[in-house]
């Protein structure tokens, strides 16, 4: 069987908008999309000591080139290497969130444990920094069997009836 023969049916399909259609789809279905590769994790520790830790982290612990920093905004890029001798552009963003601080670590060119192995390293680097992260002080909750307060009674008092009995007990039956 010759190659032409061979390609017949892919190239019918090509002619088939509905089937090319489908074609495409599909190797973009199974193809990686690396673009949105990213991971989050979410800290108890400030916006300060995450961003300090994650840029001694890059620079002295791995020796990674930093090519941008911007401390206000809590954005870090810089260059990861690859195993083909090569490096590829990183980016941690240390970003406050409703009360916490997240750590976002994209690397979309690489696999993503690449990220988790990144974010296992600074939680790491964190604790060793400053310990465990600090606990929140969270408001007081009331006690499930509270006392009453003095001067209020045990259980509420339904209200008395007219001739001073209780109003929610059955009358008694006319004559």
């Amino acid at each position: 069987m010759r190659a032409a023969e061979k390609s017949a049916p892919l190239l019918s399909a090509m002619k088939n908008p509905v089937l090319a259609s489908l074609l495409i789809l599909a190797v973009g279905l199974f193809t990686p999309n690396d673009v949105q590769a990213r991971a989050e994790e979410r800290l108890s520790y400030t916006k300060v000591q995450s961003y300090q830790s994650a840029l001694r982290f890059l620079r002295v612990d791995h020796g990674y080139n930093v090519v941008e920093k911007d401390p206000e905004s809590g954005y870090l890029l810089f260059e990861y290497p690859r195993r083909d001798a090569g490096v590829t552009q990183g980016s941690i963003e240390v970003v406050e969130r409703e009360g916490s601080v997240a750590l976002v670590v994209q690397l979309p060119q690489m696999p993503s444990y690449h990220e988790r192995i990144l974010i296992d390293g600074l939680l790491k680097k964190l604790r060793d920094d400053y310990g465990l992260p600090p606990v929140k002080n969270q408001p007081p909750k009331a006690p499930k069997d509270s006392e009453p307060a003095p001067g209020e009674p045990d259980s509420p008092t339904p209200p008395a009836g007219k001739d001073g009995t209780d109003s929610t007990a059955p009358a008694p039956p006319k004559k």
